[in-house]
């Protein structure tokens, strides 16, 4: 199995695409859908962010006010390098143990959607290769206007604390242009799974992964007649 990694900006139409790829029977891993589970009530997470943020940032119910700490995170860099260091830990936790799930499945590929895959790098190392949704400034700025309440700074502060969409496109493998009609995405995403699908680095790795299983297994064959032999 190899790992795609899928990113974008804020406003940048990741979401679509990764719906796109989803269509096809994809396996896409969300890394925001794990931010979401990581912070519920109960999650030690959630304990260590009302520790380090106080009690405000929590609704009445106890659960975490997402728009709250949002304000506060994105217009403090060193507050959501403290947020990052709580969460993100438990986020991989549990991304690790799902792939591993996958792996034993024999998936060919699994697309990973991580928002911060190149600010943070990571998870790079991993990749087999990376796929950025590319669009204009303004046109983040637009679609974000119409689907949030927020205020001008609060939409540049979001966009800014994020490298930008140009800069992110020369670093990908791969770039999914979303300057036009929604439509256009379709003829892109599935040359995109037709490349993918052609690659055979899965089985590279499945061989290299059996190899070690296998030679684990003999390591533990001798050991086990070593110690059966001298105790006997």
């Amino acid at each position: 199995m190899f790992l795609v990694g899928l990113t974008g900006g804020i406003g940048s139409g990741k979401s679509t695409v990764t719906a796109l790829l989803r269509s096809h029977g994809i396996t896409v891993l969300d890394l925001d859908e794990y931010a979401r589970i990581v912070v519920q009530k109960g999650e030690s997470a959630l304990n260590q962010i009302v520790k380090q943020f106080g009690s405000e940032v929590l609704l009445p119910d106890g659960s975490l006010d997402r728009p709250k700490l949002g304000q506060i995170i994105f217009a403090d860099e060193s507050k959501r390098k403290i947020l990052n260091s709580i969460v993100h830990p438990a986020i991989y936790r549990r991304l690790y143990f799902d792939l591993f799930i996958y792996f034993l499945r024999g998936k060919q590929f699994v697309v990973l959607d991580v928002p911060l895959l190149f600010e943070t790098k990571r998870i790079l190392g991993f990749l087999n290769c990376t796929v950025v949704v590319w669009c204009r400034r303004d046109q983040q700025v637009e679609r974000v206007k119409e689907r949030n309440d927020w205020n001008d700074e609060e939409i540049e502060n979001r966009i800014n604390a994020q490298i930008p969409l140009d800069e992110k496109r020369a670093y990908a493998d791969y770039v999914i242009l979303n300057d036009g009609p929604t439509d256009n995405l379709v003829p892109q995403v599935t040359k995109l799974l037709g490349t993918l699908r052609g690659k055979r680095s899965h089985w590279k790795l499945r061989s290299a992964a059996l190899a070690v299983a296998g030679s684990i297994a003999v390591l533990a064959c001798l050991t086990v007649k070593y110690f059966t032999k001298t105790h006997l």
